[in-house]
């Protein structure tokens, strides 16, 4: 029976993965191995055979046949056994055995922990390398965006500072034929330009402050109704002069909570001069003050021109200007929103505007209802 499958049992021999075959002559040449011994001995005289050495079983072979385990190991010093004979004639050396299954599944296992290694190294680096490709983008957002703030700040800057120069030339030139009119007239003019440019300044000190993460909150207990009050008062100037009326709602007559003073009233200021700014005259601008949720919440109400939607997102980016032009003629350096919007989220709180154009706009802040440090 065996007869009839001589070739086939040839070829599984070959063939097999676990079945390892060798043929070396005596003086150490192989002459022949199949597959599994291929990848034990790597195919050449020698090999990589550890214990017994090749000479080692030559030797043994010269008197006896050798059966036992037979040692190799690869590159990596990882050793595989075999459960082997050998044994010599004709000036040749035959070695045959078994694979240790267990041992190439042991190392089949290693292999394939190493593999996800490799992998999960790879996974990561890939990862890496989107959030460093992210990184430089942003770089070079915030770069393309520095450049614009500052362009945009030396264009508004020069016609100031422009002005005040040449309004200076005149009356130097013209000092002795200028009356007390004439002369506070121009005087006013470069005082005005002058308090516009160092206000511009006074802003861009501030964001640059606020980015790079320098500036502290002074954060204390403080009464936020008679800060309103106060900052009402001082711009009352500004509002009668456009006989505009400032109203203002708050239920409680004190109300006591932490934020930074100097920087809330940066807000109030910029809010309340802004709906002013905008508004014509004979006109309403409305303060309400309530608490909401665990949060003070602020609405500054005019009755002006209200902000197209399209134009709603430039609101709070530095220098993001409207289409509306103040109803006074007043300047504007474009930063006092994006000013307004840092301050509050320094202050774990959150900014927002509804606007219908013809009717008005409400600008609506909330800060944190804490009442202890």
């Amino acid at each position: 029976m065996i007869d009839n499958w001589k070739e086939e049992i040839l070829q599984a021999a070959i063939e097999s993965k676990t079945l390892a075959i060798a043929v070396f002559s005596v003086d150490g040449g192989l002459i022949y191995c199949n597959l599994a011994m291929k990848k034990l001995c790597k195919g050449k005289a020698d090999g990589n055979f550890v214990n017994p050495t090749l000479p080692r079983l030559i030797e043994i072979t010269t008197k006896e046949t050798f059966s036992g385990v037979i040692t190799f190991a690869d590159e990596s010093n990882n050793n595989y056994s075999i459960e082997g004979t050998a044994s010599q004639k004709n000036g040749e050396i035959f070695i045959f055995g078994e694979v240790n299954v267990a041992q190439l599944v042991k190392q089949n296992i290693t292999m394939t922990l190493l593999n996800q290694q490799i992998n999960n190294l790879q996974r990561q680096l890939i990862k890496e390398k989107k959030m460093l490709l992210k990184t430089n983008a942003d770089l070079a957002e915030l770069n393309a965006e520095k450049n614009r703030i500052l362009g945009i700040a030396a264009h508004d800057l020069r016609n100031p500072v422009g002005a005040t120069s040449a309004y200076a030339d005149l009356i130097k030139e013209s000092i002795d034929s200028l009356n007390r009119d004439e002369t506070i007239k121009y005087l006013n003019i470069i005082d005005s330009n002058g308090r516009f440019a160092l206000n511009l300044l006074d802003q861009l000190l501030d964001i640059s402050a606020i980015e790079s993460g320098k500036i502290e909150l002074n954060m204390a207990l403080n009464n936020y109704v008679s800060l309103i009050h106060s900052v009402v008062e001082a711009l009352a100037i500004f509002a009668n002069k456009k006989k505009i009326s400032i109203e203002t709602r708050i239920d409680a007559k004190n109300l006591l909570f932490v934020f930074d003073e100097i920087r809330i009233t940066q807000v109030l200021e910029n809010l309340i001069s802004n709906a002013l700014k905008y508004s014509p005259p004979e006109t309403n601008v409305l303060i309400t003050v309530g608490i909401e949720n665990g949060n003070v919440v602020t609405n500054v109400a005019d009755q002006g021109q209200g902000i197209p939607p399209e134009e709603m997102t430039k609101l709070f980016r530095p220098f993001g200007t409207t289409k509306n032009k103040a109803t006074g003629g007043e300047k504007s350096t474009g930063l006092g929103l994006s000013i307004v919007q840092k301050i509050v989220t320094l202050h774990h709180g959150t900014v927002e505007v509804d606007s219908v154009v013809g009717k008005g706009s409400v600008f609506r802040f909330s800060l944190p209802y804490k009442t202890e440090m």
